[in-house]
């Protein structure tokens, strides 16, 4: 073996580790961005949290599919939880913002019903990330 054919050795040889190192930093890196998004994905919630004027009433869990009415002074709201998920179905108020909110799941997702004062909270017994800072 000759001088050229040891270098030819030692250039095919670094080449392939440059493609490893690639292929190697590729991976830690999918790896590093999945575990980040994963991390940052919010919880789902295990039960839902009726308040009115800020009060707890009533406090329903998500793996249970039921349907309740809830009947305040200024109206009523027909609340369904279905396959994990919080919704309004029905309601008496003017506007009707929420029987148009969207369903809610996740830990911290509320629908609130202005008209009559109520605010429907899904919730876990894991805490929730706390985004304010106190003295």
């Amino acid at each position: 073996m000759d001088e050229k054919d040891v270098f030819a050795v030692a250039v095919k040889e670094k080449r392939v580790l440059k493609k490893a190192d690639i292929v190697l930093v590729a991976v830690l890196l999918s790896v590093s961005l999945l575990c980040l998004v994963l991390g940052k994905l919010p919880s789902g919630g295990s039960y839902v949290s009726v308040r009115e004027d800020g009060r707890e009433i009533m406090r329903l869990p998500l793996d249970e599919d039921r349907t309740e009415r809830i009947q305040t002074p200024e109206g009523y709201n027909v609340l369904v939880i279905e396959n994990g998920h919080a919704y309004i179905r029905e309601a008496d108020c003017p506007d009707k913002k929420c029987v148009h909110m969207k369903k809610i799941s996740k830990n911290g997702e509320c629908i609130v019903c202005l008209p009559h004062r109520l605010i429907i909270e899904t919730l876990s017994d894991e805490q929730k990330e706390i985004d304010t800072v106190t003295k």
